[in-house]
Formats: C-alpha cells, structure tokens, sequence
C-alpha cells in the first residue's frame, strides 16, 4: 500500500506534467487533488472573512458603525426588503405620534381607521423594544446582546428585536411609540400582543403566577410595570425615545431613514 510519502512525491511529480500527456489515472488523481485544493482555499477564505467580520464588529464605537458591519453581510435583496419595511414603520411612527400630539388634523373615522390598521400590526409583527440601546456599546455587552437574541428568537412577541439590534431596522412598531398612542385612544389594544410569563421587569402577572409557572398566557403585563413603578424602567424607555428620535418633534425626527 502507497505510503504518505509516496503520494506526496508523486502528486508533485504529476503535477508537472503537461495534461495532454497524462494517463487517465494520472488525470483523475490530479482533479481529485484540485477538488481537495480549491475546498481548502475556500475554507481559508470563509475563516479570514470571518476573522475580518469579528474584527469589525469589535472595532464598531457607534451604533451605526455597528449597524453598518452587519448590514455588509446582508445580500442586496435582503437590504432592500428590510429598506422597505423600515420605512414602512416609520411611516406608522410618524402617524402615531402626530396624532398623540393632537396634530394629525383627520377626522374620527380616520383614527378608528388607523387603530384598526395599527391592531393589526402589532397583532401580526408584535413590538419592537429598543430598551437595550440606553447601554452604551451594548453590542459588547455579551451577556445583555445574548439575551436580547435569544428573547428574540424564543417569544413572537420580541422577533424585531432581533432585526433592529444588528441592523438598525424596524420591522414592527417600537413599543415606546405605540405605548402613547395605545394609552390615549385604544386601551384595549395590549390585549392582542402575546406576553411570556417571566419577560417582564418583575415577573409577575395579575393573577399572581410567576415565571416558575412555565407558561405562556395572553394577558397584560403585571400592575406594577403597567402602573409605570418601575422607575428604571421607565427611565430606560425614556432614554432610548430619545436617542431615537432625538429632542425635537419626534415625528419629524423619525421620518429620516436611519439606512
């Protein structure tokens, strides 16, 4: 049996020789070794990419740096879509809060036509919670960038989380812009969000159950963070309105693109 030695000097050998002059053994073991040769490359090139990802990602020192580097790894479609619904969502932003401003100037049938429309996205897409921007860097934050991922990716009502942590996209309506337009003319509309028992500041629900109880329900969150008690909490959805839409009107502000 060939030892290890033996091919390597025979592969050398081969591969000099001009492929016209090449047995058809000699031509299937050469494009044997060019198949094994280009899959090496390509795990090599796939492992700088990735080290030159990880790089960037680490170098990111502000959101939209950060946001940028992870748009690079988006295919053009993908950008495009997410350009899409982004402004489509900004779109709602700046109708919800002109109305919470009183400065819509539409009729009735136009608001209950717009709560309609706003029930039914959040009923489809949920809400966007962007608390997580008042930690500086929080990209780098390991243990609060994991759990925003994976609240994302285990309770429907958080996916655009997700989205707007790597790419500074909404793809549902942010939750500190809804909160005001659902507080003055739908109350009722937080009984269509889906709330995990255990996702909320105290974890505790009206009933009294707890996270221990293991179960999703559909019902509002506690009274002490519905009644805003929380003075953490509240300052943190405070801090990130603010560095969203900055200190002006914020329906203006959240006209401009952030792409």
């Amino acid at each position: 049996m060939p030892t290890s030695e033996y091919i390597r000097k025979r592969a050398l050998l081969e591969d000099q020789i001009p492929l016209e002059q090449m047995t058809p053994d000699q031509i299937r073991r050469k494009d044997a070794r060019d198949r094994k040769r280009a899959a090496r490359a390509e795990e090599i090139r796939k492992a700088q990419e990735a080290a030159a990802r990880k790089k960037e990602e680490a170098d990111a020192q502000t959101l939209r740096q950060w946001w940028e580097v992870n748009r690079k790894k988006l295919t053009v479609e993908e950008r495009e879509r997410l350009v899409l619904v982004h402004g489509e969502m900004l779109g709602w932003v700046a109708v919800m809060d002109d109305y919470v401003n009183g400065i819509d100037g539409t009729t009735e049938q136009d608001l209950q036509d717009t709560i309609a429309d706003i029930r039914a996205l959040v009923a489809e897409h949920g809400l966007c919670d962007t608390g997580f921007l008042v930690v500086s860097k929080f990209w780098a934050d390991k243990p609060l960038f994991e759990a925003v991922i994976n609240r994302a990716r285990n309770v429907p009502q958080f996916r655009a989380d997700e989205v707007f942590a790597r790419y500074g996209c909404y793809t549902a309506l942010p939750s500190h812009i809804f909160e005001p337009f659902r507080a003055k003319f739908c109350p009722e509309c937080r009984e269509i969000v889906k709330y995990t028992v255990g996702t909320g500041e105290c974890n505790m629900l009206p009933s009294g159950k707890t996270a221990a109880d293991g179960v999703e329900v559909r019902k509002t969150p506690c009274r002490r963070c519905d009644a805003g008690q929380d003075q953490r909490f509240r300052e943190a959805k405070e801090q990130a309105k603010k560095k969203l839409v900055g200190e002006g009107n914020p329906s203006r502000e959240c006209r401009r693109n952030h792409l």
